[in-house]
């Protein structure tokens, strides 16, 4: 039986192929982070490429930045996981120095934040703190990434389609009020990807700023590709007291955990999405920090995420792993042993002081990230029946 279509009905046809040519992709697979976990990553994009399932589209933030921009910059898994391992990378995480923080500061910081965190609310006359985001940062030295090589190229990726979250602030940069109205938007979620792409998607709003309309977050999204692969990273990678904003043309950025997991923006650009499932902020401090800068309860959205639909959730959660993010401690004996209170809080490298303990690391990682998304391959599709610690 013949079907017989109106002109119109074609035209339509051909401009809706036409817009999946340019805006659809096949599969997503997200590389959120609050680690150095990129090796992970890496695993994960391999396995599913040997799977016969490539992702045609990789979106990273704040950690899962570092990996992202490695598939970015080459298309040769022996070579990605060659430059983690190199001693031009090894170093420059070795250089990477910290803070030598009071307990009466670390104390002080916290409970500003708190309370920044409980006046933000979406009464009318809630503030937000800002002085403390950019005076007192726990990683200083970040700079050692700052002439990259691998990393120091246009984004001009080589084979899949890569962004890079990041949050950009438009706010003052320093205040003597040290306080600003919660109602004025502050950030503003931007993505930093190749030319043709940012040109060809156009405008989208963003989830986390729909669902928080009282959030000092703009609506919509922010496509950006002036600018450098590592520029991008490091832009994700910045934290309000953490590392610190990141300065690049003029224009201050901070994390890509404004979006942690941002499983939305991948929906609504690709048939599949894979991810790792989310693990969520510590409550004490990360969490109110997180409130107390962007304006929601990062915890209830990453449950809002876990019960999304997706294609396929991958369980990366396990702390045999080595982690290569800093860490901190409290050191409150050997403060007073030594008479140096002032160092009760030490920020520590889990970076080893030797090269080859640091490859084993970074293999580990790789085949953790590898054997973990076989594994949800094994699942049925959309499954969580593999997920060892659920967030609900």
């Amino acid at each position: 039986m013949k079907v017989f279509r109106s002109p119109i009905a074609i035209l339509v046809l051909i401009l809706m192929s036409i817009s999946h040519l340019a805006f659809g992709f096949d599969r997503a697979m997200i590389f959120s982070g609050k680690n150095i976990n990129s090796a992970i990553f890496l695993g994960m994009f391999d396995a599913a490429t040997d799977s016969g399932l490539p992702p045609d589209l990789v979106i990273g933030a704040c950690g899962g930045s570092i990996g992202a921009a490695l598939i970015c910059v080459s298309s040769d898994p022996v070579r990605r996981l060659e430059i983690l391992k190199s001693q031009d990378y090894y170093q420059r995480l070795r250089q990477i120095s910290f803070s030598d923080i009071s307990i009466g500061d670390f104390y002080r910081v916290m409970k500003r934040q708190q309370r920044a965190a409980a006046q933000n609310t979406s009464n009318s006359g809630s503030r937000l703190i800002l002085k403390d985001w950019f005076d007192f940062s726990l990683v200083k030295g970040f700079s050692a990434f700052d002439h990259f090589q691998a990393f120091d190229v246009p984004f001009n990726c080589q084979k899949t389609t890569v962004m890079i979250l990041a949050s950009h602030y438009s706010g003052p940069i320093y205040s003597y009020d040290l306080t600003i109205d919660s109602n004025k938007k502050l950030f503003r979620e931007t993505v930093f990807t190749d030319f043709k792409t940012a040109n060809q998607i156009g405008q989208n709003d963003s989830d986390v700023a729909m669902r928080f309309p009282s959030s000092p977050i703009e609506r919509q999204i922010l496509y950006s590709s002036h600018i450098s692969i590592l520029n991008a990273v490091l832009s994700s990678s910045a934290d309000p007291i953490y590392v610190g904003p990141a300065t690049i043309g003029g224009k201050t950025y901070f994390t890509g955990a404004i979006d942690i997991d941002p499983l939305p923006l991948a929906k609504g650009l690709a048939k599949e999405v894979w991810t790792s499932y989310p693990s969520p902020f510590e409550p004490l401090f990360e969490e109110t920090l997180f409130k107390a800068v962007f304006g929601y309860e990062v915890n209830d959205y990453l449950k809002i995420i876990s019960n999304s639909d997706v294609t396929r959730w991958i369980d990366i959660a396990n702390e045999e792993i080595p982690n290569l993010a800093p860490y901190g401690r409290f050191k409150i004996f050997e403060s007073f042993k030594n008479l140096a209170p002032s160092r009760s809080i030490q920020i520590g490298s889990n970076v080893p002081t030797d090269h080859s303990k640091y490859v084993d690391i970074v293999e580990a990682q790789y085949r953790f990230g590898y054997s973990r998304t076989l594994e949800a391959l094994k699942s049925t599709k959309g499954s969580k029946a593999h997920i060892r610690k659920k967030l609900f």
